[in-house]
This record gives C-alpha cells, structure tokens and sequence, in this order.
C-alpha cells in the first residue's frame, strides 16, 4: 500500500483537484515535502524487503540494464524521430498514441544496442583497467602517476623533447 502511495506523492502537482486539499506544512514548501514523502514511500518498501520481488522481475532487469544507454538516447528520438512522426502524422488521439508507441520502442531497442555495443564493452575495459590498477604495488603507482618514470613492465622510452622546436 506505502508504495502505491509514492506515485501519488511522487507525482504532486501545484494547483490540481487531487492535491488542492493538502495543508502546507510549517517552513518546508509544498511540492518540495510532498514529493519528499512520495521518495520516502517508494525506498521504505524496497529497503524492508518488501519490493524485492518486484523489482526482480526480468522486466525489470531488463529496463535496469538499459537504463544508462535510455537515458542516454531517449531524448536525442524525443526531438528528432518523435518530432519527425509528430510533423507528418495526422493530429489525432490515435495518431499520438502511435507516436508514443514508436517512440518508446524506437528509444528501447537503440538502448539495447547501445548497451550491447558501447555500454557492456566499455564496462569490461574499465574492469581490467581496475584490476590494473589494483595489481600494481603503491610504488609503482606513485612512479606511474607523479613523475616521468614508468615501472616496469610499462617502461616505455620517454623521449626528450627537442629544444630546436619553437
């Protein structure tokens, strides 16, 4: 019940029917303390355990593996593809809902992509630089980051710069 209410709180809106009938809360502003207790509402759940199986469904798995590369991408469709759609479709209820239906897909299945391709590849790399860097020795990191010396086995001969050059 506690998290069904955080979308009511989540999703406060000044001057609406449905909130009107809210008091103001001593020195704190409305919709500061409102969506405030709405993020209360959605963690409270998840932190005694009670939205664990929620959230590992695979459709959540799945939209948690994306979500760098959607929020990435998905306003880069909104304004062309989406903006495209808007111009040539006809301006109807039907017509907007295809929009947002293109839209949404269109800005997942690009985020697959991108996870596929850039995200899960640059999260390997950054794995093995990490191991890199935590099998050196604190030496050898000093070396490599604070002077012209390289440890072994990146030594690499550092040439001198040529003072003949402007």
């Amino acid at each position: 019940m506690l998290f069904l209410l955080h979308f009511y709180f989540g999703a406060f809106q000044f001057e609406n029917r449905y909130y009107d009938f809210l008091p103001l809360v001593g020195v704190f502003r409305k919709k500061d303390f409102y969506t405030t207790i709405g993020a209360v509402l959605l963690v409270a759940p998840i932190v005694k355990g009670y939205g664990k199986k929620i959230f590992e469904a695979p459709i959540f798995q799945f939209l948690g593996r994306i979500s760098y590369g959607l929020y990435l991408l998905h306003f880069l469709i909104l304004c062309s593809l989406s903006c495209a759609f808007y111009l040539f479709l006809p301006h109807t209820s039907l017509a907007l809902l295809l929009n947002f239906f293109l839209y949404s897909l269109i800005s997942i299945l690009v985020s697959v992509v991108f996870y596929r391709y850039v995200d899960r590849p640059a999260i390997t790399i950054s794995h093995y630089f990490s191991n890199f860097l935590l099998s050196l020795k604190y030496d050898n990191l000093k070396k490599l980051f604070f002077t012209n010396e390289l440890p072994l086995p990146l030594h690499i001969p550092i040439v001198a710069e040529d003072s003949s050059l402007p």
